[in-house]
């Protein structure tokens, strides 16, 4: 298969590499035009490690009826992650984007 009939099969590729002992968890946030723009949320961090904190649009797949007739736009968003102690809140880390999926 050449290149152009592969891109015209596969609109979208992913490739990734798994570990093992990596666990995932998720949680829905429900909001519509009407709801506020800024979520808060917090989470324990029991142990030491690599964490990745992402958010992720609704695409076309979603609207599986009809996804052709669909155009998406994504909002744009931004994360930032605190660090909450007795000595107050800290800055961790923060990111921006107007993609489908936003991660840190």
């Amino acid at each position: 298969m050449n290149f152009a009939d592969f891109s015209e099969c596969f609109k979208r590729v992913q490739i990734c590499h798994f570990q093992e002992d990596y666990v995932f968890n998720n949680f829905k946030i429900d909001t519509d035009e009407s709801n506020e723009k800024h979520h808060l949320t917090s989470m324990t961090i029991s142990e030491y490690g690599e964490y990745t904190i992402s958010l992720s649009q609704k695409d076309t797949r979603y609207y599986s009826d009809h996804p052709d007739d669909i155009d998406i736009k994504y909002s744009k968003c931004k994360i930032i992650v605190g660090q909450q102690s007795d000595k107050g809140l800290k800055y961790v880390a923060g990111t921006t984007g107007s993609k489908r999926d936003t991660y840190i």
